[in-house]
């Protein structure tokens, strides 16, 4: 098949910008350690009160390749109702973005709104230290997807999946948490100028699965610790006209560590609210020539049950 030289001259463009700058979708929403970290221990000021909101701000590092780096700050806000077996929660989030290669001098900066993802699942006591829960998440993007070119917040493309928890408890102060969770994004068309030519592509983000698991520990109805491990492996991206170089730098697997603190108190002795910190610290071994070298989260969350 010959190729037009058109298409020549733009697929090389394509290389040439994958080369200057890191191109991602930082996501907040999705991001399983932040987001379960705040549930699972905001679901303990739950007593008549049935409603949480909680608000968290953020920022992320990331460094890929030797000279190419990554960050983003911004703020989380979470609903979450608990009724019985039944939960719902919506997460939405806005941040500034920002990336920069100290080899080319290049550098982007952007604020955006993530996608927002709502959440719903039904959970239920297997027997007095069992537990098990099942949730539907669908994801909705509020802005087109320009990762293939720059770094963005959210992936923007619609997201459904789900997600199984399980919860054991091993003493009334310990408890031995995990996950497992599977989102599927829809693909959707891209525009990209490329020397004063806008091309199109058909562009599918592909899957991503996750597993959360994770150890508690409790001090009186006050303090609590929670330490973790979440793998996140993305696969199956592909772009029309083909991409190889670009969909190999999404398709890849992370090893994230995180720990978190929380401390519970009352608001006018009548409003339960907790306090939660954290952080975490990514590997990206996958793929060899494009991974990031680390990932770093620090986030404070502060929620109030009304």
């Amino acid at each position: 098949m010959v190729i037009p030289r058109l298409k020549i001259v733009i697929y090389a463009c394509a290389m040439n910008i994958l080369i200057c700058l890191p191109m991602h979708g930082i996501t907040l929403v999705y991001n399983l350690r932040i987001a379960e970290t705040t549930r699972t221990q905001l679901k303990h000021l739950v007593q008549k009160r049935h409603s949480i909101i909680a608000v968290t701000p953020f920022a992320q590092f990331r460094q890929l390749l030797k000279d190419a780096h990554e960050s983003a700050v911004g703020g989380l806000l979470t609903y979450i109702y608990m009724k019985e077996h039944f939960f719902a929660r919506v997460n939405a989030a806005v941040g500034r973005v920002h990336a920069q290669s100290d080899t080319l001098e290049a550098s982007f900066s952007r604020t955006q709104i993530d996608d927002i993802l709502a959440t719903v699942g039904y959970a239920f006591s297997v027997h007095d230290r069992l537990s098990m829960g099942a949730s539907l998440h669908f994801g909705v993007p509020t802005h087109a997807d320009s990762s293939l070119q720059v770094v963005q917040l959210g992936t923007g493309h619609v997201g459904l999946g789900a997600q199984i928890d399980v919860a054991y408890s091993i003493s009334n102060t310990q408890a031995l948490m995990a996950a497992a969770r599977f989102i599927h994004f829809f693909p959707r068309k891209v525009d990209i100028e490329l020397n004063e030519i806008m091309q199109n592509f058909d562009f599918a983000l592909g899957n991503a699965a996750d597993l959360y698991l994770t150890y508690q520990q409790n001090w009186g109805p006050r303090h609590q610790i929670e330490v973790g491990y979440n793998p996140t492996f993305l696969f199956d991206a592909n772009a029309q006209p083909p991409l190889p170089d670009l969909m190999a730098q999404i398709n890849s697997t992370t090893h994230s560590f995180f720990g978190s603190y929380r401390y519970g108190f009352l608001i006018k002795n009548t409003y339960p609210s907790a306090i939660i910190v954290g952080a975490s610290y990514g590997i990206n071994p996958l793929p060899e020539r494009f991974g990031n070298t680390q990932i770093e989260n620090v986030w404070f969350s502060w929620g109030i049950n009304f």
